[in-house]
């Protein structure tokens, strides 16, 4: 599947750097569910303990500064706050950090918290989510557990909420796949002569849309500081969106802090311009938007030439093509299914425990290691072989596009009983029905996903770019 072909209309250079910082951060999140497989799950299962956490305490403090709300817009608010305007993400944050990196504007504004208010929040959610652990981590030596997490976050340059998205990997499938499948449908130039044309802003907004539902990885480094650092300058301007960088930053980094910069900037300014909430922005505002937009485009221009180039798995994953972007995704959405599949019902404390070799004196430890019999089999305790898997995770596959009402699907061979899927044609149901009433015939895109050429690019993918897998894939 693996071509040079690409686009240069607006839908592709929009979505082609947003899906790739996603594909990732999900690379990430893959490596670190893998060397701490407890954690992680703890994580997921406390996700919504913190909600609900941070929600009574917003709740509470919403209250006093609007008691008239109707129960139904105080619930879409206070989701507002904690998923579209990232209050539950930052909490997440500052279990990892303790520091208060980027409190939010509307509560601030309107007054609805204080910048301490808040920061007792996040520490008390920090506290109890940490307390929880220590019951749960292997090790009973104190603040082992925790340590030894903290530190291959730091030493990483990993924030933790970007490894715990709300949206998995298989939603980012099914949202992109649509965007991939309507590349062909537009013209990358004003060709006359095309049957295709140049999306309009509408085409680009409807088609982009579900693409926009996944929150952008939040900025993070030990160093540097998008906005402020509160240990730095212990006063919120409400007025001015700063980066202060740190004067023993990397010179390689400076193209895409100023990039991550420069695109946090505008997302600022667009949210101190509707004063936090959800104003409509009048005719004079949306003219100072497009100039913004135009002038910030020819800038990031310029940079993403150079952060592109960053080295290390950046660089990798940033330059590649037009159809191993979706590869990728079809890669990390095997490796979780293969995850849920290894993991499940599984004594996961048995797995750090055989990656951590120090026993000693501990007989707790050594006789759990001793009576998990699957621990002498597998590296990592456990594990399953590589097409086996892959041929579940295919007929998974078919059974969640059938499911979808965006797609056709034709999969070969068609009446097949018992036999293994050879193929699966997907075509957009609108695109299906457009070109059968169309005058002029134009044939949909359609995405052929051979089986076979696509276990080996997945294969290859895992080796390449997350090579711990193989403690827990038999390739």
């Amino acid at each position: 599947m693996a071509t040079e072909k690409t686009y240069t209309h607006a839908i592709f250079s929009i979505a082609d750097p947003l899906v790739k910082n996603h594909i990732e951060q999900a690379i990430y999140s893959c490596k670190f569910r893998l060397k701490f497989p407890t954690f992680y799950m703890l994580m997921v299962n406390s996700r919504s303990n913190i909600d609900k956490q941070l929600s009574f305490k917003l709740i509470e403090a919403y209250l006093k500064y609007n008691n008239e709300v109707m129960d139904d817009k105080l619930e879409e608010n206070i989701g507002i706050i904690l998923e579209d305007r990232r209050f539950l993400d930052n909490a997440i944050g500052f279990i990892q950090t303790g520091r208060l990196l980027l409190p939010d504007l509307f509560l601030i504004s309107n007054e609805i918290m204080t910048l301490d208010e808040i920061r007792e929040l996040f520490s008390q959610v920090s506290i109890s989510f940490w307390e929880e652990a220590s019951k749960i981590l292997h090790s009973n030596r104190e603040n082992y557990g925790k340590d030894e997490i903290l530190s291959y976050l730091n030493e990483n340059g990993l924030y933790l909420p970007n490894l715990f998205p709300l949206l998995s990997i298989e939603d980012l499938f099914l949202n992109f796949l649509p965007i991939h499948l309507s590349y062909g449908k537009f013209n990358s130039s004003k060709d006359q002569k095309s049957l295709a044309k140049l999306p309009t802003s509408n085409e680009c907004y409807e088609i982009l849309a579900p693409l926009y539902s996944h929150a952008s990885p939040l900025y993070f480094d030990s160093s540097s500081y998008l906005d402020y650092s509160t240990e730095v300058n212990s006063k919120l301007t409400l007025t001015h969106f700063v980066l202060q960088m740190d004067l023993d930053e990397p010179p390689e980094n400076l193209p895409y802090l100023l990039r991550d910069f420069l695109i946090n900037y505008q997302s600022r300014r667009l949210d101190f311009m509707r004063k936090g909430n959800n104003n409509e922005y009048h005719s004079a505002q949306i003219d100072e938007i497009n100039n913004l937009s135009a002038v910030a485009k020819e800038i990031l221009s310029v940079l993403d030439k150079f952060s592109n180039q960053r080295i290390g798995n950046r660089k990798e994953i940033h330059s590649l093509g037009y159809d191993a972007v979706l590869n990728a995704i079809l890669a990390l959405f095997f490796i979780e299914y293969h995850c849920k599949l290894i993991f499940k019902d599984h004594n996961l404390n048995v797995i750090d425990l055989k990656k951590d070799t120090d026993h000693s004196g501990n007989d707790k430890i050594n006789n759990m290691l001793k009576d998990d019999k699957e621990v002498d089999e597998f590296p990592c305790g456990i594990s399953l072989k590589f097409s086996t898997v892959y041929e579940s995770f295919v007929n998974n596959l078919e059974k969640i596009l059938l499911q979808s009402e965006k797609f056709h699907i034709a999969v070969s061979p068609p009446s097949r009983g018992k036999r293994k899927i050879q193929s699966i044609q997907i075509t957009l149901k609108e695109e299906v029905s457009n070109s059968l009433n169309s005058s002029k015939k134009r044939q949909p895109q359609t995405l052929n996903l051979h089986v076979n050429s696509l276990k080996k690019t997945i294969r290859e993918f895992l080796k390449k770019r997350i090579p711990e897998v193989e403690a827990f894939v038999q390739f």
